[in-house]
């Protein structure tokens, strides 16, 4: 499989893809309801934070799981 090229990441219907893949299940969480109320706008400023390398990221949490 060959690597996506940048400016596949940030192409605005990848970013859409992607932000309802990751809220599919979780539609009643209080930050992914806040997202999806402006998803569009959202995307667009992540887009546009791709796009002139701005992005940051926020911090980590671990999370364990066990069998």
């Amino acid at each position: 499989m060959d690597k996506p090229k940048f400016s596949e990441v940030f192409d605005f219907e990848n970013l859409y893809r992607a932000a309802y893949e990751t809220i599919r299940d979780k539609k009643f969480y209080p930050d992914e309801l806040r997202f999806t109320d402006r998803l569009e706008e959202n995307l667009i400023e992540l887009q546009n934070q791709l796009i002139w390398h701005t992005y940051t990221l926020g911090s980590y949490y671990e999370v364990w799981g066990y069998d």
